[in-house]
């Protein structure tokens, strides 16, 4: 319902100005029975009236009634009134002298200014407010239906992951103790799992536990890779600074998805951590030239972390990428938070 009623800009700004239009008509028509001097009291009545409707609404409505100070507009309102009824007041005295005609300031005239201005203005909050109010809900839907769907898209996302988390702790408890790798393997995934699905819900982590996740996950590659990959890792951990969850690791997943698959040399990665005036992130992995990191499931990768670099640290940090003799180099740096 209210989705219908509300209009594109072009739309409200037609209609504002069709309506002082019709309002100046109409008040013109009221009072015609001189045809200039109705003319050029309509108009200046008018000019004032817009000036009023002005102030309501990007004065009094979003100062007061936004903030929930009605008091102070009704204080403001009356106080508009006044200025606008003692405008017109002198508005017709200077009119009648240039007419040569009479206007008496009398109780009955008093009455008649204050009672329409404060009538037309009272309508114009009434309008305005009710406009805001349209606005603001039809707000409030769309975050609420933006909320919905993405909860709805994260339970989705969570429903599989909550399985396999379960599913291996099950496993786990069903390996014979003597199997120490089977139980390692598992204990390294239901690790990675629990970070993943409970740890990186606050938009910064303590940099130690993505640190740890990078250790369970490249030890889990090095199982995968036997003895054809060397892995070689250096990273600090007695810190208590914090990252975003989640940034560092994509770039060691990176470099293992795009390692060289050499068969007559080594096939190497390298990976290092340290934190002074800033973090500092470094690594590098061997690659092939004629298939460089550089196809496109690396390069949205990068881009995407470039992004979130972007939204974050706005312009702090700092995310270099280099190719070089066979080498593929990637040097991260951080500010301290």
């Amino acid at each position: 319902m209210i989705k219908r009623l509300m209009l594109s800009p072009f739309l409200r700004y037609l209609l504002a100005s069709s309506g002082l239009i019709l309002f100046w008509f109409a008040y013109y028509y009221f009072n015609s029975k001189v045809f200039s001097r109705s003319l050029l009291l309509s108009l200046a009545d008018t000019a004032q009236y817009m000036g009023g409707y002005l102030v309501i609404s990007y004065f009094l409505l979003p100062r007061f009634i936004v903030h929930k100070k009605a008091l102070y507009f009704i204080g403001g309102l009356f106080l508009l009134v006044i200025i606008i009824g003692a405008m017109r007041v002198y508005e017709y005295k200077l009119v009648s002298l240039y007419y040569h005609t009479t206007y008496s300031v009398n109780v009955s005239s008093l009455i008649y200014v204050f009672t329409t201005t404060t009538f037309i203005l009272g309508a114009f909050s009434g309008v305005r407010f009710t406009i805001d109010w349209l606005q603001s809900q039809k707000r409030i839907e769309e975050i609420s239906k933006e909320r919905a769907n993405s909860e709805l898209e994260f339970l989705k996302g969570q429903l599989n992951p909550h399985f396999f988390f379960n599913s291996i702790n099950t496993l786990y408890g069903s390996i014979q103790p003597e199997n120490e790798l089977a139980r390692s393997i598992l204990l390294k995934l239901s690790n990675m799992l629990r970070y993943q699905l409970y740890e990186c819900t606050d938009d910064f982590v303590p940099l130690e536990k993505e640190i740890a996740y990078i250790h369970n996950f490249t030890d889990l590659q090095k199982l995968r890779a036997n003895d054809k990959l060397q892995v070689n890792i250096n990273l600090v951990t007695q810190t208590s600074t914090k990252v975003p969850p989640l940034l560092l690791a994509p770039l060691v997943e990176n470099a293992f998805k795009h390692i060289s698959k050499f068969a007559d040399r080594e096939n190497w990665i390298r990976i290092s951590l340290s934190v002074e005036e800033q973090i500092m992130f470094a690594i590098e992995n061997s690659f092939e030239e004629h298939e460089p990191n550089g196809t496109t499931s690396s390069g949205i990768g990068l881009a995407n972390i470039r992004r979130r670099l972007g939204l974050i640290y706005d312009g702090k940090a700092e995310l270099k990428v280099e190719r070089t003799n066979g080498v593929f180099m990637v040097n991260l740096s951080l500010p301290l938070i």
